[in-house]
């Protein structure tokens, strides 16, 4: 009868071994695949982030040029409006200096007709007077005159008549020739200002054309600037996408998690061991507590224990745990793999190096090997499940140091590192000093 029951005892743990090793290898291909996964969009992250930077020193590059040029086309536009005020008054003055040669002409062209006209009666009257010496000559002039005297005075006279119409053509040619002067000069400045008005509008002409070029190059600048704008939304709306994907995957673990602790609570609900080891953490011995007050939750000097993962698997508290919803869980489980680093969470004395199991994977009951150190104040921290204990106890450990490898000794389904919080011999959830 007993041997019959011992192997009915020996079926039992062959098939809870049988399952403890199965599930974790699904979960395991599951989370293989998941890591697949995530490193590609994590790699495709990475790229879309280079090519991200680069777009925008392309856009800071881009914008410098566009803000050069627009001051090179706002330059040009002043340059431009300064050239047409200096077109403006150049034809002002060309204007006004065609104006005064037209005045110029018109005033040496009377000048001209008067002195053609007095020219033609100075002949007239040269004629008359030759005519009348000749016809007459001295007798009749002798004749008509009443004495000496008088003869000399009526010669006299024709003599004056003929002076006076010459120093009048002299008068008239001398301002023919200043009202020619006049012409001349008043033509000169015309010249001058023309050639200036001719200069000044090719001038505003060439920098209408180079602000209309400038404009293009502006336009086309402006379009290449809205593109590199336009890459940088795509390339910040994938980086966005591949948050959502990577979160969605968490999501996915934890699912995964969540299905294998349920798979655990149906198949170890009715052959667990003892609960009463979970209930009974151990605590550091009578005197070994070192003195001064608990360190504040959430405080300085505290590092996260597990080196593989922050997922968590199994919560503090009741609820839906491995132990099942009616049973108290002493911590937090966080999902390892077998042989990743556990650390001290913070600075402390180990107090208690459990490792009967060194070296395996599955093995024993409880917390398997564990170890617990005690950091002052009352406060001190469990590590369960693992693999190898790599301290001893009464060693000193600085938070981050390696005090062993994650395993699943002691009761456990799977790789995972069991965390405890104790205050004064008080669970505290250990989500309030590690996170």
């Amino acid at each position: 009868m007993k041997k019959s029951k011992s192997r009915l005892m020996a079926a039992v743990l062959a098939l809870l071994v049988a399952l403890a090793t199965s599930w974790p290898c699904k979960v395991s291909r599951a989370a293989d695949d998941l890591t697949a996964k995530e490193n590609k969009i994590k790699q495709s992250k990475q790229q879309a982030l280079r090519n991200l930077q680069l777009a925008k020193q392309r856009v800071s590059s881009q914008t410098k040029s566009f803000e050069s040029l627009k001051k090179e086309v706002e330059e040009l536009k002043e340059k431009g409006k300064a050239t047409e005020g200096e077109v403006e008054y150049l034809q002002g003055t060309f204007d006004k200096a065609l104006q005064e040669l037209t005045q110029a002409q018109e005033v040496y062209e009377k000048a001209v007709g008067e002195m053609e006209r007095q020219q033609k009666l100075y002949e007239e009257r040269l004629v008359a007077i030759f005519e009348t010496r000749n016809d007459n000559s001295w007798i009749n002039i002798l004749i008509s005159s009443k004495n000496l005297e008088s003869l000399h005075t009526r010669y006299e006279l024709s003599q004056i008549i003929a002076d006076n119409d010459k120093q009048a053509l002299d008068s008239l040619e001398a301002s023919m020739e200043y009202a020619k002067r006049n012409q001349d000069n008043a033509k000169n400045v015309q010249d001058q200002a023309d050639k200036l008005l001719k200069n000044a509008k090719k001038q505003l002409e060439n920098l209408r054309n180079d602000i209309s070029l400038q404009e293009e190059n502006l336009l086309e600048q402006q379009n290449k600037l809205a593109q590199a704008q336009g890459s940088i939304k795509s390339l910040e709306a994938a980086n966005a996408s591949f948050d959502a994907q990577l979160k969605q995957i968490g999501q996915q673990r934890r699912a995964q998690a969540e299905a294998l602790l349920k798979m655990q609570q149906q198949a170890f609900a009715k052959n667990q061991v003892n609960s009463g080891n979970f209930r009974n953490a151990p605590t550091p011995p009578q005197g070994s507590v070192i003195g001064g007050a608990a360190p504040a939750v959430g405080g300085g000097g505290w590092v996260f224990p597990n080196t593989y993962s922050h997922t968590i698997t199994c919560p503090f508290g009741y609820g839906d745990n491995v132990l099942g919803n009616s049973s108290f869980h002493r911590g937090v489980d966080f999902q390892g793999a077998f042989g990743s680093k556990i650390v001290a969470a913070r600075s402390g004395t180990v107090v208690k190096a459990y490792n009967p199991f060194e070296g395996q994977n599955y093995s024993g009951g409880s917390y398997g090997n564990y170890v617990v150190i005690d950091h002052g104040g009352g406060l001190c921290t469990l590590y369960g499940h693992m693999k190898s204990v790599l301290v001893s106890a009464g060693q000193q450990v600085q938070a981050g140091q390696v005090i062993g490898l994650c395993g699943s000794t002691g009761n456990s389904t799977g790789p995972h590192l069991h965390f405890e919080v104790q205050v004064n011999g008080e669970l505290q959830n250990p989500l309030g000093y590690v996170s």
